[in-house]
């Protein structure tokens, strides 16, 4: 199989390969939306549900709780003894339901025949008259044998002015049917209109609904006192469901997103309908967009094996037949291009490779390809590290909430594919030397004398003299030893080379000292200096003034990358002719920072007792997810959004640790530690700090002087739970 061959091969499964995980992507990204759409109806039609629910229960509390006064019943016997014309204590009824906020079209008592004996608000004109919707809505559904049930009735007046009618059947101590007392409320009632309101948008209709289908209210006016047009497929879930998302019928489509609710203090239900087209416009919309790119992405494959074969294969395939007659002696060929690209220069290089004219030159540009290589490498796993986290951190915490078995097999998939994924990350990392630091207390002068005596020989016999001045009591700090080390070993070498290149000798000085709480360590030779404009781009990756072959311009640019990840910085001073002074100044960290504990983290087997921890988060999730894990080991968890209301929290009960987000509003972790502080609390020596901005300098200088362990977002599970459990058992 030639190169043509393979470019198509490679190419075109390449291509197949992506658009296979591009559609697979997609049908996610699109299901993804879709089920988020159909949370949020059914989660709107639960709370319109709830809202009229509560409203009803309101109702027929307040009719129960009249129903059942003694004084009812005894005035009702008095009229029906034709004692009096009137109920004795319908003053106190009138106070009872004096302005009813729920019975707006008033409350009736009326007797076994339907006729009115007392109303509110009152209205003596209507009494002994018969109460019509008695007749035309409530006679037929109330049991003939007395009961205590209160029943739900519509009835449409002539004039169009439709009620909900709320019936309670009053018995007498003998059991006998005494009468009914009926509470109006119209069907447009405030509070039925504010539950309602829930719906996400005017598209939405929302619809209180009978048993035998009939609209009671609604907010499409149209629809009111009529049959709901898909009440079959509702009343056929409802007979299983109490509520949920109607799925579409393909056989006899309606084109509605349908949802429903059966509510609890009342025989109907809540059902919400939107046009299926408008409501999924959105998810509409990007499906196109997404279909759309992957008809550019396949064109554009397309294209990109044409241009390979046309501009690479054909021309490399020409070098290539150059390549072979000069292997089989015919030195008289030429590797000849007028071209000006990649495709020139690999002519042009192979014709000096045959001339051997410039090998030294090759030998060069290959070292410097590797090491630019190792640059890419780098910077592509550094960009891989964080969605890799998030995916990592995502699944483990909804393993951690339950899911079902087929669910759960999906998410360790994706749990090991990223676990897979982190591995080939790190190996990258060994690769270009760009490992995160290990560090743990060190001496930083006895790293400053194991690094001299590695160049100690060398210096000697180059008539370099070296004078160490080293502060004798310095701070240990957290650092990585072997990264330090790297940096000044740097640092010597190049003072050692621009001595030696200058004057064939020299003097090196190397001092420690300690300065606001940072550890300065300072290389200083009396060599031929830096020049203005070179101390500007002393730091770029690939500068440098050494010859070629001797440098490739990455160290000292590796160096301040180094130093910046512990938390330092580098600087540079030299006047032209006088030598230069390279300074490292690190931060003194003696706090405990377990970003990746050695081992998974397991309960602590002699805890002695359940301890109390206040979480502090202003996001949701977060302190859901702490809550979660320290729950899980056994310990009494309480939360709050910022400083101030943790603050309240612990004015009003004891804790034993305290985890605290850094950056949060109003009072963030800073100022609740330095408010803790104030107060002399013992919990400012048990706190626990979590953060994911450790890179801005304000944040990384707070938790290095405050002295408290801190854990970087993101983190794992096992982290976090390690942290604790060293922190409660110290």
């Amino acid at each position: 199989m030639n190169l043509k061959q393979k470019s198509f091969v490679f190419v075109g499964l390449g291509g197949v390969l992506m658009l296979i995980v591009y559609v697979g992507l997609s049908r996610d990204y699109l299901r993804e939306n879709t089920n988020r759409y159909l949370d949020e109806r059914r989660h709107a039609t639960e709370a319109a549900a709830k809202s009229i629910d509560d409203f009803f229960q309101r109702a027929t509390r307040k009719l129960d709780t009249i129903a059942r006064l003694p004084l009812l019943l005894n005035g009702l016997r008095t009229i029906m003894q034709e004692t009096s014309s009137e109920i004795p204590t319908q003053d106190t009824l009138h106070y009872l339901v004096f302005e009813s906020d729920i019975y707006t079209d008033g409350v009736y008592l009326v007797n076994e025949h339907g006729n009115i004996i007392w109303s509110e608000p009152r209205n003596q004109s209507i009494i002994n008259s018969p109460y019509p919707p008695f007749q035309a809505a409530i006679k037929d559904t109330i049991r003939t044998e007395p009961t205590n049930n209160i029943t739900f009735n519509v009835w449409e007046a002539p004039d169009g002015h439709s009620e909900i009618l709320l019936t309670a059947t009053l018995i007498d101590r003998g059991g006998d049917l005494a009468g009914y007392l009926i509470g109006a409320i119209p069907t447009d009632h405030d509070a039925i209109k504010n539950g309602f309101n829930s719906r996400a948008n005017d598209s939405v209709h929302v619809q209180l609904v009978m048993d035998d289908g009939v609209v009671v209210a609604s907010t499409d006016p149209a629809r009111l006192l009529r049959q709901l047009a898909y009440r079959e497929k509702v009343s056929n879930l409802d007979r299983t469901l109490p509520g949920g998302i109607v799925p579409d019928d393909p056989v006899h489509p309606d084109n509605l997103v349908i949802a429903f609710k059966r509510l609890g203090s009342a025989p109907w239900m809540i059902t919400t309908d939107e046009d299926r087209t408008h409501a999924m416009r959105d998810i509409t919309a990007w499906r196109n967009v997404l279909v759309l790119i992957g008809t550019l992405s396949m064109t554009l494959i397309m294209a990109g094996l044409f241009f390979t074969v046309r501009s690479f294969t054909r021309p490399v395939e020409l070098l290539t037949e150059e390549a072979r007659r000069i292997a089989a002696g015919d030195m008289e060929g030429r590797f000849t291009s007028h071209r000006s690209d990649e495709i020139g220069v690999l002519a042009k290089t192979l014709e000096d490779m045959k001339l051997r004219l410039k090998s030294s030159y090759d030998c060069v540009l290959q070292s410097e390809k590797m090491a630019l290589m190792g640059q890419i490498v780098a910077g592509i796993a550094h960009e891989l590290n964080n969605p890799l986290t998030i995916v990592k951190g995502h699944t483990e915490l909804m393993l951690m909430k339950g899911v079902d078995e087929q669910h759960q097999q999906t998410l360790g998939r994706i749990h090991d594919g990223a676990d897979r994924a982190s591995k080939i990350v790190r190996n990258l990392l060994t690769f270009a030397r760009q490992k995160r630091p290990e560090r743990k207390l060190t001496d930083i002068n006895n790293i400053v004398m194991k690094t001299i005596d590695l160049r100690a020989y060398e210096l000697k016999v180059s008539n370099i003299e070296l004078v160490t001045k080293l502060k004798p009591v310095l701070p240990s700090t957290q650092c990585d030893p072997h990264q330090l080390q790297q940096v000044l070993l740097n640092l010597i070498v190049n003072a050692e080379q621009a001595m030696l290149d200058a004057n064939g000798k020299g003097q090196l000085t190397i001092r420690t000292a300690l300065q606001d709480n940072m550890i300065q360590i300072a290389v200083e030779d009396n060599g031929p200096g830096i020049s203005t404009d070179n101390m500007r781009r002393v730091f770029e990756p690939f500068f440098t003034t050494k010859p070629v072959g001797k440098g490739t311009g990455l160290g000292l640019a590796i160096c301040q990358g180094i130093i910046a990840e512990h938390g330092g910085r580098m600087n540079v001073g030299s006047t032209p002719g006088q030598g230069a002074t390279f300074t490292v100044e690190l931060p003194v960290v003696t706090g405990v920072a377990s970003e990746q504990p050695a081992h998974a983290s397991k309960p602590a087997e002699n805890q002695a007792r359940t301890h109390k921890i206040l979480v502090v988060d202003d996001e949701v999730h977060m302190r859901d997810l702490f809550m979660e894990i320290l729950k899980a080991d056994g310990h009494e968890v309480a939360a709050a959004v910022n400083g101030d209301e943790a603050l309240k929290l612990v004015d009003r009960q004891p804790f034993d640790l305290v985890v605290s987000d850094i950056k949060m509003p109003e009072v963030d972790g800073p100022a609740l530690y330095e408010e803790l502080k104030k107060r002399n609390s013992p919990l400012v020596s048990r706190m626990l700090f979590v953060s994911g901005d450790l890179m801005n300098g304000l944040t990384l200088k707070f938790v290095e002087s405050c002295g408290r362990p801190w854990i970087a977002k993101p983190f794992e599970v096992s982290v976090v739970r390690e942290t604790v459990r060293r922190l409660l058992a110290s």
